[in-house]
C-alpha cells in the first residue's frame, strides 16, 4: 500500500478546526474590528466633507410668436445644440461670468478644534480692500478682535510675521495694502468666538479673480442627462454646502440670462444701427424740408396752391406702359418656340411668363403640351414613327400647338389695345402740362417734392422699426427652464459614512479570514483521532479527556476522582490493553512521545492508578534520567533510584517507594548521569526488568521522549505494551511521522496510540454510562523539557449558564 504523504498545510476543509482556529484567534478578530472602525472614525473626523450640489436645466426653441410682434420683425430663436450648450456651461468665459456674480474675491474660516471651516455668507465681519500686494494673496491673513473697535491682523510673508492694529469701521493704509476697512456685521458672534483657546479664531484668504476660475472649474461637472429631453445636469462640489447650492444655482440663473442676452443681440444690434441712420435721415430730412420751402417763397407758393401731379401720373402710366412691353416679348418668345416646333423646355417657358397677366392660362396649355410629348417620347421606345399610337400623339400635340398660338395672339392684341390707350393718356397729360398757368420749374417741384416725401417715409419707416424691436425685446423668454434647483445638501457626499463604515466591516472581515485562512491552512496541530489514524495503521488504546481543574503536583488524580470521566476512559484503555496482549504473567507497558508537554507521565501515572485498583501489583519506573519528574510528584528525594541501581550502587528493594495508593508503588530516576543511554541499553536493564516482574504484576516505564532522544527506543522495543501518546491541540501532525519511523526502523508491531488532554466536547467523544462530570486536564507546558507552570483554568459565569442549560 502507498504511504500516503504527511503535509504540513491543511489541504482539506474541516469546520470543526476552522470554527476552531477562528476562536482561538477571536482576541485579534475583535482587535482587528476596533482597528477597522476606529480607523474609520478617525478617517472621518479628520477628512474635509465634500459636499454636491446638483441642478437640471432643460434646453428648448422659444416660440416665436411671443418673440415676434410684427410680421416685419424676424428673430430667429437660437437652435437647441445640446452639446454646443454644455460647451458653453463649461467654457472659462461664462464660469467666470457666474463667479463675478457672487462674493468669491475673499474667503473667511473660523479655525476649529479639529478641522477650519469656511463661513461663506455668515461671517461676522467683512473686508473692505484696495490694492493688496501681490504677495498677500492666498495667504491666511489672521485676525484676533480686541474689543468692537480694535483688531489685529496678524500675516506671514516671506518668514516673516507681520502684525497690525487697525479701528474697525475706518479706512486704513497698511505697507501691504493700498487701503483695507474692517467692517462689523455680529459682534456678539465675535465675542463668542474669542472666548476659546485660539487667540486667531479667524482667518481670511483673498484671492486673484484671474485665478478664480482655474480654481472653481475643476470642481464643476457638466453633462448631458438625457439627450432625448434636451437636459444637462450640473453638478458642484465644495466644502462648504451653502456654497456648493449658491453656485450651482448661479450657473443655471445665469445660463438663463445668457440665453436672453444672445436672443435680444440681434434686435439690440437693430436697434443702434437705426439709433445711427434716424440721426443722419433727420438731418436730411431737415434740409429736404428747408429746400422745399424756400422754392416755394421763391415763387410765392403756398400749400393752399393748387399743383398738378402730372409728372406722377406720367411715370406711372410709363411704368404700365414698360410693363406691357416685357409681357409682349415674352409671348413673342413663346409663340417663336412653338411655331418653330422645337423641343420646348416647359420649365423655361413657365418662367418667362412668371409676374404676367396671362400666367395662370399659359401655364395650363404649356403643361398639357408637354405631358403629350413625353408621352409620345415614351411610345417611341416601342412603336415607329408611322404607327397608329405615335400618330394618334402627334395630332393631339398638334391640336395643342394650334390652341396655344390662337391664346398667345389673343393675348398679345389685347397687350397692344392697353399700350395704345396708356399712350393716348400719356400724350394728354403732356399736353396738360405745356397747358399748365403756373410759371415755374415744375420739374425742379416735382423732384423737391418727391425727396421730401421719400426722405420722411423712410425716417418714418425706421421709427416704427425700432419700436417694434424694443416691444419684442420686452417679451423675450429665455428659451432654457431650470428643471430642478439645487437646494442646500444635507449630508457629504464624500466622504460617505455609509461607504467608509461599510469599507470598515468588509475590511475588518477581510482582515480577519485573511488571518483565519492563514492560521487554518498553517495550523499543524493533531485536533482529532481521525487524523493519526489517517496517516497511521495502528491500534488506538483510547482517549483521556482534559482536565480543567488545577492538577496536585504528583499528577495523579484517579484516587481522588475515581469515578470522573478521566477515570472511566483510562479504564477503557485498560481494557483495551488485555485485547492487545492475553498472555500469562506479567507485563511491561512503556510509555513515551514525541516531545515533553504531550502528557505521557501524567497518562503513566494515572493509568497505572487505574491498573492498582484492580488489585495488581503496579510498579513506575522513571527512566527519563536526563529530567526525572516523578519524585517531584510523590514529594521524594531522588537521591537514589534505576540510575544508581544500573551502576550497582544501590539495590532493586533499595529504591522501591511506596505510594499513598495500594499496590502502586514507584522508583525515581536517581541522580541524573553523564550517561543515561549506556544505562539503558545494558543487560543490567534487563536484567533489573526480570527480576521486577518477579514482583509486580505490571511495570509501567515513563520513557524519555523518543523525538528528543533515543534513550528510551530499547525498552520500546522490549514492553509487551508500547504506547504512544499525543496531546490534542499540541502535538504537531508531523509527530505522526516520527511514529511511522519508530515503527518501520525499529521493527515494533504492537505499538498503539493514546490521544491525550481531549476536549470531549467539541471533538464529540464520549462514554456511555459515565456520571457527568465534567473533568479534563489542562495543565500548560513551557519551553523546557517538561510541564511548567500549570494553572487552573478560569470559568465564568456564561460558561456556568451555557452548560447547566446543556445538561
Amino acid at each position: 500500500m502507498v504511504e500516503r504523504k504527511i503535509s504540513n498545510l491543511n489541504d482539506e476543509f474541516d469546520l470543526r478546526l476552522f470554527l476552531k482556529v477562528a476562536r482561538k484567534n477571536i482576541a485579534w478578530i475583535v482587535l482587528f474590528f476596533v482597528i477597522s472602525f476606529l480607523m474609520a472614525f478617525l478617517y472621518l473626523r479628520y477628512t474635509y466633507p465634500i459636499y454636491e450640489a446638483k441642478s437640471i436645466i432643460q434646453i428648448g426653441l422659444a416660440d416665436k410668436n411671443s418673440r415676434m410682434i410684427l410680421s416685419d420683425v424676424s428673430m430667429k430663436p437660437l437652435k437647441g445644440d445640446l452639446p454646443s450648450k454644455i460647451e458653453l456651461l463649461r467654457s472659462n468665459t461664462f464660469i467666470g461670468r457666474v463667479l463675478g456674480k457672487l462674493p468669491l474675491d475673499a474667503s473667511y474660516y473660523q479655525i476649529g478644534s479639529v478641522l477650519n471651516y469656511e463661513m461663506y455668507r455668515t461671517s461676522p465681519f467683512e473686508l473692505e480692500y484696495r490694492s493688496p500686494i501681490n504677495e498677500l494673496y492666498n495667504v491666511p491673513v489672521y485676525f484676533s478682535f480686541l474689543d468692537e473697535k480694535n483688531v489685529t491682523l496678524t500675516v506671514n510673508l516671506n518668514n516673516k510675521e507681520n502684525v497690525y492694529r487697525l479701528k474697525t469701521g475706518v479706512w486704513e493704509r497698511l505697507p501691504i495694502i493700498d487701503s483695507l476697512k474692517v467692517n462689523i456685521r455680529n459682534i456678539q458672534k465675535i465675542r463668542d468666538d474669542m472666548l476659546g483657546i485660539n487667540e486667531n479664531p479667524y482667518y481670511v484668504i483673498i484671492h486673484k479673480k484671474e485665478n478664480l476660475v482655474r480654481e472653481y472649474s475643476a470642481n464643476i461637472e457638466i453633462s448631458a442627462e438625457n439627450e432625448a429631453a434636451g437636459t444637462i445636469k450640473v453638478l458642484f462640489y465644495e466644502r462648504n454646502p451653502e456654497k456648493a447650492s449658491d453656485i450651482c444655482n448661479t450657473i443655471a440663473e445665469e445660463f438663463k440670462a445668457y440665453d436672453i442676452e444672445k436672443q435680444a443681440e440681434s434686435s439690440n444690434n437693430t436697434i443702434r444701427f437705426i439709433d445711427n441712420q434716424l440721426k443722419t435721415i433727420y438731418d436730411k430730412l431737415y434740409d429736404s424740408e428747408v429746400e422745399l420751402q424756400n422754392f416755394k417763397t421763391r415763387n410765392r407758393l403756398d400749400d393752399e396752391t393748387p399743383l398738378p401731379d402730372f409728372g406722377s401720373r406720367i411715370n406711372d402710366l410709363e411704368s404700365d406702359y414698360n410693363r406691357l412691353e416685357l409681357q409682349e416679348a415674352t409671348l413673342e418668345t413663346i409663340q417663336d418656340a412653338i411655331d418653330t416646333r422645337q423641343d420646348i423646355d416647359v420649365y423655361k417657358l413657365v418662367s418667362l411668363l412668371a409676374g404676367t397677366t396671362s400666367q395662370g392660362l399659359l401655364n395650363s396649355m404649356l403643361t398639357d403640351l408637354r405631358q403629350l410629348m413625353s408621352r409620345r417620347e415614351k411610345l417611341l421606345y416601342s412603336k415607329t414613327e408611322s404607327s397608329a399610337e405615335v400618330s394618334q400623339i402627334d395630332y393631339e400635340i398638334e391640336i395643342q400647338r394650334k390652341l396655344l398660338i390662337e391664346a398667345v395672339l389673343s393675348v398679345k392684341k389685347s397687350i397692344n389695345d392697353q399700350k395704345a390707350e396708356i399712350q393716348n393718356r400719356i400724350d394728354a397729360y403732356e399736353d396738360e402740362l405745356k397747358r399748365s398757368a403756373l410759371n415755374f420749374d415744375k420739374i425742379e417741384f416735382i423732384r423737391l417734392s418727391k425727396l421730401n416725401e421719400i426722405t420722411q417715409s423712410y425716417y418714418n419707416r425706421l421709427v416704427t422699426i425700432k419700436s417694434e424691436l424694443t416691444i419684442s425685446n420686452a417679451g423675450i423668454t429665455s428659451e432654457n427652464t431650470v428643471l430642478e434647483a439645487s437646494s442646500t445638501p444635507a449630508a457629504p457626499y464624500f466622504p460617505s459614512r455609509r461607504l467608509v463604515a461599510l469599507s470598515a466591516f468588509l475590511g475588518w472581515i477581510i482582515v480577519s479570514l485573511a488571518l483565519i485562512v492563514i492560521r487554518y491552512l498553517f495550523y499543524n496541530e493533531i485536533t482529532s483521532l481521525n487524523e493519526i489514524m489517517k496517516y497511521l495503521e495502528v491500534p488506538v488504546l483510547g482517549i483521556v479527556p482534559n482536565y480543567k481543574d488545577v492538577i496536585p503536583i504528583s499528577q495523579l488524580i484517579v484516587d481522588k476522582k475515581p469515578k470522573s470521566i478521566i477515570a472511566e476512559s483510562l479504564r477503557s484503555i485498560r481494557s483495551n490493553l488485555e485485547f492487545l496482549s492475553n498472555r500469562e504473567g506479567p507485563k511491561v507497558l512503556a510509555i513515551t512521545s514525541t516531545i515533553s508537554g504531550e502528557g505521557k507521565t501524567f497518562v503513566a501515572l494515572n493509568l497505572a492508578g487505574i491498573i492498582a485498583f484492580s488489585e495488581k501489583r503496579v510498579l513506575i519506573i522513571d527512566l527519563d534520567m536526563r529530567k526525572p519528574k516523578i519524585h517531584v510528584g510523590f514529594g521524594v528525594p531522588n537521591d537514589k533510584g534505576m540510575s544508581t541501581i544500573l551502576i550497582n550502587r544501590n539495590t532493586i528493594e533499595d529504591c522501591v517507594f511506596k505510594s499513598s495508593l495500594n499496590n502502586l508503588d514507584f522508583i525515581t530516576a536517581g541522580p541524573i548521569p553523564p550517561n543515561p543511554s549506556e544505562l539503558i541499553i545494558s543487560a543490567r536493564m534487563l536484567e533489573v526488568l526480570e527480576e521486577l516482574k518477579q514482583t509486580y504484576d505490571v511495570i509501567v516505564i515513563d520513557n524519555p521522549p523518543v523525538g528528543i532522544v533515543t534513550d528510551g527506543i530499547r525498552v520500546i522495543k522490549l514492553a509487551d505494551y508500547p504506547v504512544y501518546v499525543f496531546r490534542e491541540n499540541f502535538s504537531k501532525r508531523n509527530f505522526v511521522q516520527n511514529v511511522k519511523k519508530l515503527i518501520r526502523d525499529n521493527n515494533i508491531q504492537n505499538l498503539s496510540i493514546i490521544l491525550n488532554s481531549v476536549d470531549i466536547k467539541k471533538s464529540g467523544y464520549g462514554y456511555s454510562g459515565v456520571y457527568d462530570y465534567d473533568y479534563g486536564y489542562g495543565y500548560g507546558y513551557g519551553f523546557g523539557y517538561y510541564d511548567e507552570d500549570i494553572r487552573r483554568e478560569k470559568f465564568s459565569i456564561k460558561e456556568f449558564f451555557r452548560r447547566l442549560i446543556s445538561k
